[in-house]
Protein backbone atom coordinates (compact mmCIF):
# COMPACT_ATOMS: atom_id res chain seq x y z
CA UNK A 1 0.00 0.00 0.00
CA UNK A 2 1.17 3.29 -0.72
CA UNK A 3 -0.33 6.54 0.71
CA UNK A 4 -0.54 9.70 -1.19
CA UNK A 5 -1.07 13.34 0.41
CA UNK A 6 -2.12 16.12 -2.02
CA UNK A 7 -2.94 19.31 -1.71
CA UNK A 8 -3.64 23.14 -3.21
CA UNK A 9 -1.85 25.12 -0.45
CA UNK A 10 -2.60 28.58 -1.84
CA UNK A 11 0.54 29.81 -1.29
CA UNK A 12 0.28 33.14 -3.41
CA UNK A 13 0.53 35.27 -0.62
CA UNK A 14 3.33 36.73 1.77
CA UNK A 15 4.15 35.14 4.33
CA UNK A 16 3.73 37.99 6.70
CA UNK A 17 -0.11 37.47 5.61
CA UNK A 18 -2.59 35.59 8.24
CA UNK A 19 -1.70 32.32 6.41
CA UNK A 20 1.93 32.73 7.66
CA UNK A 21 1.91 29.24 9.11
CA UNK A 22 -0.11 27.44 6.81
CA UNK A 23 2.94 25.19 5.70
CA UNK A 24 3.95 24.27 9.41
CA UNK A 25 -0.37 23.41 9.50
CA UNK A 26 -0.01 21.55 6.18
CA UNK A 27 3.06 19.51 8.21
CA UNK A 28 1.22 18.45 11.25
CA UNK A 29 -1.26 17.11 8.82
CA UNK A 30 1.89 15.13 7.10
CA UNK A 31 3.37 13.75 9.95
CA UNK A 32 0.02 12.14 11.18
CA UNK A 33 -1.17 10.51 7.60
CA UNK A 34 2.84 9.66 6.86
CA UNK A 35 2.19 9.81 2.98
CA UNK A 36 4.93 8.07 1.15
CA UNK A 37 4.14 10.97 -1.59
CA UNK A 38 3.48 14.77 -1.00
CA UNK A 39 2.22 16.32 -4.16
CA UNK A 40 1.01 20.25 -3.96
CA UNK A 41 -0.09 22.41 -6.23
CA UNK A 42 0.15 26.90 -6.26
CA UNK A 43 3.65 25.82 -3.85
CA UNK A 44 4.96 29.20 -4.91
CA UNK A 45 8.74 30.03 -4.98
CA UNK A 46 8.60 33.22 -3.93
CA UNK A 47 6.26 32.66 -0.65
CA UNK A 48 5.63 29.01 0.50
CA UNK A 49 9.24 27.83 -0.60
CA UNK A 50 11.42 30.98 1.28
CA UNK A 51 12.23 31.17 4.52
CA UNK A 52 12.13 28.88 7.62
CA UNK A 53 9.04 27.18 7.00
CA UNK A 54 9.80 26.86 2.79
CA UNK A 55 7.91 23.16 1.93
CA UNK A 56 11.44 21.67 1.29
CA UNK A 57 12.81 22.87 4.64
CA UNK A 58 9.96 21.72 6.70
CA UNK A 59 9.72 18.56 5.11
CA UNK A 60 13.59 17.62 3.99
CA UNK A 61 14.02 15.36 7.68
CA UNK A 62 11.86 12.37 5.83
CA UNK A 63 11.48 13.46 2.39
CA UNK A 64 13.24 14.57 -0.61
CA UNK A 65 12.38 16.95 -3.50
CA UNK A 66 12.08 15.24 -7.38
CA UNK A 67 13.57 17.45 -9.80
CA UNK A 68 14.80 20.08 -6.85
CA UNK A 69 17.13 22.34 -8.96
CA UNK A 70 13.43 23.76 -10.46
CA UNK A 71 12.34 24.85 -7.04
CA UNK A 72 12.87 28.58 -7.84
CA UNK A 73 10.04 28.18 -10.40
CA UNK A 74 8.32 24.80 -9.63
CA UNK A 75 5.04 25.45 -8.37
CA UNK A 76 3.64 21.59 -8.36
CA UNK A 77 6.53 20.13 -6.52
CA UNK A 78 6.93 16.37 -5.77
CA UNK A 79 8.27 14.77 -2.57
CA UNK A 80 9.13 11.65 -1.67
CA UNK A 81 9.97 9.33 1.58
CA UNK A 82 13.45 8.66 1.55
CA UNK A 83 13.18 5.98 3.46
CA UNK A 84 11.14 4.15 1.31
CA UNK A 85 11.54 4.98 -1.85
CA UNK A 86 14.70 5.89 -4.25
CA UNK A 87 14.49 8.33 -7.66
CA UNK A 88 15.11 6.80 -10.55
CA UNK A 89 14.29 9.77 -12.65
CA UNK A 90 11.85 12.70 -12.39
CA UNK A 91 11.17 16.19 -14.57
CA UNK A 92 9.15 19.75 -14.71
CA UNK A 93 7.36 20.87 -17.13
CA UNK A 94 5.28 24.60 -17.78
CA UNK A 95 2.48 24.42 -19.78
CA UNK A 96 2.19 26.18 -23.08
CA UNK A 97 0.20 28.57 -23.64
CA UNK A 98 -1.76 30.52 -21.18
CA UNK A 99 0.20 30.05 -17.98
CA UNK A 100 0.04 32.77 -15.24
CA UNK A 101 3.43 33.28 -13.28
CA UNK A 102 4.22 29.75 -14.80
CA UNK A 103 2.39 28.32 -12.39
CA UNK A 104 0.75 25.80 -14.61
CA UNK A 105 3.09 22.70 -15.12
CA UNK A 106 3.44 19.45 -14.49
CA UNK A 107 6.14 17.48 -11.93
CA UNK A 108 7.07 13.99 -12.63
CA UNK A 109 8.58 11.29 -10.46
CA UNK A 110 9.90 7.93 -11.11
CA UNK A 111 10.65 6.04 -8.09
CA UNK A 112 11.35 2.80 -6.81
CA UNK A 113 10.36 1.01 -3.41
CA UNK A 114 13.48 0.02 -1.99
CA UNK A 115 12.01 -3.10 -0.64
CA UNK A 116 10.14 -4.36 -2.97
CA UNK A 117 12.18 -2.99 -6.19
CA UNK A 118 8.49 -1.80 -7.71
CA UNK A 119 8.22 1.07 -9.59
CA UNK A 120 5.67 3.64 -9.88
CA UNK A 121 5.25 7.28 -11.23
CA UNK A 122 3.86 9.86 -9.39
CA UNK A 123 2.54 13.58 -10.87
CA UNK A 124 1.64 16.52 -9.70
CA UNK A 125 0.13 19.05 -11.64
CA UNK A 126 -2.10 22.30 -11.94
CA UNK A 127 -3.99 22.81 -14.90
CA UNK A 128 -5.37 26.55 -15.95
CA UNK A 129 -8.11 28.15 -14.06
CA UNK A 130 -10.27 30.77 -15.63
CA UNK A 131 -13.47 30.19 -16.85
CA UNK A 132 -14.59 33.59 -18.95
CA UNK A 133 -13.86 32.38 -22.24
CA UNK A 134 -13.59 29.41 -24.96
CA UNK A 135 -10.24 29.89 -25.01
CA UNK A 136 -9.84 29.30 -21.65
CA UNK A 137 -11.64 26.13 -21.96
CA UNK A 138 -9.69 25.26 -24.79
CA UNK A 139 -6.03 25.69 -22.79
CA UNK A 140 -7.51 23.03 -20.27
CA UNK A 141 -7.92 20.51 -23.39
CA UNK A 142 -4.36 21.41 -23.99
CA UNK A 143 -3.31 20.86 -20.85
CA UNK A 144 -4.99 17.54 -20.54
CA UNK A 145 -3.40 16.59 -24.01
CA UNK A 146 -0.18 17.41 -22.77
CA UNK A 147 -0.15 15.58 -19.70
CA UNK A 148 -2.06 12.55 -21.33
CA UNK A 149 1.43 12.64 -23.76
CA UNK A 150 4.05 12.47 -20.95
CA UNK A 151 1.84 9.81 -19.28
CA UNK A 152 2.25 7.98 -22.34
CA UNK A 153 5.96 8.42 -22.82
CA UNK A 154 6.34 7.65 -18.96
CA UNK A 155 4.23 4.21 -19.77
CA UNK A 156 6.14 3.42 -22.71
CA UNK A 157 9.46 4.10 -21.49
CA UNK A 158 8.92 2.33 -18.13
CA UNK A 159 6.53 0.60 -17.93
CA UNK A 160 5.16 1.24 -14.66
CA UNK A 161 1.77 2.40 -13.05
CA UNK A 162 1.62 6.60 -12.79
CA UNK A 163 -0.49 7.93 -10.36
CA UNK A 164 -1.81 11.54 -11.24
CA UNK A 165 -2.22 14.22 -8.26
CA UNK A 166 -3.20 18.21 -8.52
CA UNK A 167 -5.53 20.62 -9.20
CA UNK A 168 -7.50 19.95 -12.39
CA UNK A 169 -9.53 23.29 -12.29
CA UNK A 170 -12.62 21.08 -14.21
CA UNK A 171 -15.40 22.66 -12.34
CA UNK A 172 -17.22 25.79 -13.96
CA UNK A 173 -16.90 29.40 -11.31
CA UNK A 174 -20.30 29.77 -11.33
Amino acid sequence: MIRLYDQNIWGNMPQTESVANRNRLIYTIIQECRPDFCTFQECNPDTSRQGEDAMQEILKDIYAEAAPEEWKRNFTPVFYRRERWELIDSGFMPYEGLNDINSKSITWALLKEKATGKSVCIISTHFWWQYQSEKDTQQRLENVAALKKLCDEIIEKYNVPVIVAGDLNNGANA
